[in-house]
Parts: structure tokens; sequence; C-alpha cells
């Protein structure tokens, strides 16, 4: 183990001040900015990078690890690096430690969601948003277990393996930090931007809200609301409201979808109230930061939760990974659905950059790809998420999918 893990905790509390990106991953040292800021951040806590320096120290996983991915396409080795990783066991003090932090959450198992955070995660020029999964609605021990145990392995998903190799990433350079944090369901959730993600205009804050969970809107499956602030006089610029099909909900065990009655359909999610109050959240994080900032959001009742947030970036776009032009919510591979504008695009099969205004012929847009055209540069890119979070879809039991937004306490 090297310097920095040597000694290190392998659980720090969520708002702790030695979570560093180095500790707790790039996800990690955003939460705990926000949870020190004093933003309403839902609790939970980090399993440092030395827990998983550890777990792969004392499995010796590292030599078979590189000697798969110097060998084999990447899909093969991030095959076979699941493998590993499945059979390997946890030492007992990052058990001891993982259960005993989660046991301080609150009594009878709480669902808690299990997310991933690289510390290669946003470096300047760079991207990793989306690479690495995310768990939700996990309950207990055993399940938080295989949780994280998959959150470690995803650090070596074909898609990472790749984005790394040609970024000029050395793979044994880094390491995967992991968040848990409690969770209830959301009466509606989305995403702000604190200024135009495409051209970087900071005159009007970008809302966009739907039902329930994420889920629905992550897969395309609903039209969000847009609502535009406008900055300076902290008034409604506009109020588009989108038609929500379906909404998503969180069971004993997962998710389920709601049909929508007509009538509620284009009810609008938020009030104007608490539309203004988003806003000002938003400028309060983008004080904090010092800059725009893209920003997860969660309600339920009258408390509005921070999932997550991030600076925006307006680098050129880089077709292995999008998720950096903003417009985004939770992500998968195979799945990305456009947010803002209300435009929808869907990609060919053929030609992932050719766009076509068609929807697929069925109301489940998550079959298709879809695509996001900025109206001001005509550059198409990909909306894969704002809501920044995993890439694949996990239906066992005590999981959410994967792209459900994270209810907050």
């Amino acid at each position: 183990m090297d310097e920095l893990h040597a000694g290190a905790a392998f659980v720090l509390a969520l708002a702790d001040p030695a979570a560093s990106p180095e500790l707790v991953g790039g996800k990690g040292a955003s939460l705990a900015r926000l949870a020190r800021g004093r933003f309403n951040v839902p609790p939970g806590f980090h399993l440092t990078t030395a827990a998983y320096c550890a777990f792969v120290e004392a499995n010796a996983l590292e030599a078979p690890i590189l000697e798969a991915v110097s060998r084999h396409a990447a899909d093969q080795a991030a095959s076979a690096i699941a493998q590993l990783f499945d059979r390997a066991a946890v030492p007992g003090g990052i058990h001891d430690a993982l259960i005993a932090a989660y046991a301080a959450l609150g009594p009878r198992d709480p669902a808690v969601a299990v997310r991933s955070s690289a510390t290669a995660e946003d470096l300047p020029g760079l991207s990793f948003a989306g690479q690495q999964d995310t768990f939700l609605n996990v309950r207990g021990q055993d399940a938080l277990e295989r949780a994280v145990r998959r959150c470690w392995a995803s650090l070596w998903t074909a898609r990472a393996i790749e984005y790394r190799q040609r970024a000029g990433i050395e793979h044994a350079t880094v390491s995967l930090a992991i968040v848990v944090q409690k969770m209830v369901a959301a009466e509606a959730a989305g995403v702000l931007f604190t200024a135009d993600p495409i051209g970087g205009s900071p005159d009007d804050i970008t809302i966009n809200a739907a039902f329930g969970l994420g889920e629905s809107l992550v897969s395309g499956q609903v039209q969000p609301d847009v609502i535009r602030v406008q900055r300076m006089t902290r008034t409604i610029a506009s109020f588009d409201i989108g038609d929500k099909v379906v909404m998503t909900v969180l069971t004993e065990n997962g998710t389920r979808q709601i049909e929508l009655p007509e009538e509620r359909r284009r009810e609008p999610v938020l009030n104007e109230q608490q539309a203004l109050e988003l806003a000002r959240i938003g400028m309060d994080i983008e004080a904090l930061y010092g800059g725009p900032m893209d920003i997860e959001w969660a309600m339920r009742g009258d408390q509005v939760y921070v999932l997550q947030a991030r600076p925006i970036t307006t680098s050129p776009r880089d077709p292995w990974n999008d998720s950096r032009l903003g417009d985004y919510l939770w992500t998968r591979e195979e799945t990305t659905s456009r947010i803002v504008t209300g435009y929808l695009g869907v990609a060919s099969p053929e030609d992932p950059f050719a766009v076509t205004t068609e929807r697929p012929a069925c109301r489940d847009y998550s079959a298709a790809r879809c695509w996001r055209k900025p109206s001001k540069t005509g550059r198409i890119c990909p909306a894969s998420r704002s809501l920044r979070e995993t890439n694949r879809t996990s239906t066992e039991p005590g999981t959410l999918p994967l792209g459900s937004i994270l209810p907050p306490v």
C-alpha cells in the first residue's frame, strides 16, 4: 500500500475535513464540501480509497488486473476482473468499519445508495462521470457488502478501461472510493444549471423537474418540466410543462413505474415558490464553488435535498464521454436521454451521431439512445447525465435500477 493510504481510515464521516479527492474521490469530495457548507445533503459516510487498496492488496489482485487489461480486449478484461472481485474476500477490518458506519445510519437495515467515486473523476479536460456503478435502495449488511464489491469492480468496466487508455491515464494510478447515503422516496427530482451548460451564459438558471424518482426522466419516458429563472430579478422567465406519462416510485425491494392519469401528466411538478427556492440554493452553491454549477436535487415535502454538485465545463465535445457538456441526468452505457430544451433526438444505431426527431414507436424510450442538439451551436451531443451517476441498471433484489435518482432523507 502506498504512503497516502498507509494508516488512512477505511471510513470517514460525510463532512470530514479529511475527505480529499485522493481519499474519497471526486464525487465524495464534492459531497463533503456541500455537507460542510451546511447544505441539505442526505446523511452518510465515505468508504475511502484506502479500503479499496487494502482489498486489492489483501487478495493480490493488482498483478492479475494489470495483466488482464494489458493482454486482452477491454470487454474480456472487464469480465475477468469482475470475476476476480466477486471471488475475493473483504478483509475483516474493512467489513467491520463498513458495517459499523452503516449501523450508525439507523436501525432495521436502512435503505441506502452505494455510489462510486473514482479518484480520476473530472480531471481538467476530462470527465469520468457515469463510468462506474451506483446501487440504490440497498438494504441489509450482506446486500451492502455485495454492492460495495461490485462498485469496486466497476472501476474496471470496459468503458472505463478504454477511456483511460485513450486519455493516456495509467491504470495503476486510479482508485475508487464509495459514498453510502440514506435514501427515501422523492416526490420530485431533477437537475439545475446555474448557467447555460453549452454557451455558458449566466443570465438564466435552468431547472428540470419530474415527479417521483429520476428513472422515468432518465429513461426518456417523460418530458420534464423546464423552468428558467432570471438571475438578476429572481423571477420566473419561462415555465414549460412537460408530458409526464409515468413516475417512478420506490418499492420494498426496488422501483416500479406508475402510469399517470391524463389530467396529471400536464400538472406542474413545482410551484413558483419551490422553483425560486431551488434557484436560490443553486446560486448559494455557485457562490461556494466560485463558478457555474450543475446540481442534482430531490424534494420531499418542503425539503430540498442536494444530491451532487459539480462545475459546468464547456470543453469541446469528446465523443467518448459527452457527459461533461451538461444537460444530463443519470445515465447508463446503453441509455441516455435528452432533458433540457424539449428537443428529443434518437440516434441511428448505424450512426450514433446522426439524429432524427422521430421517437421510437413504443412509449418506453429507454431502448433508444437519445441525443441533444444544442440550438446555438448546431453541434450534436448526448444528453447522458447531469445527475451524473450510473451507467447500468441493477434489477437484483435490494437495488433500484441505476438511473433512478437518489431520494434523500
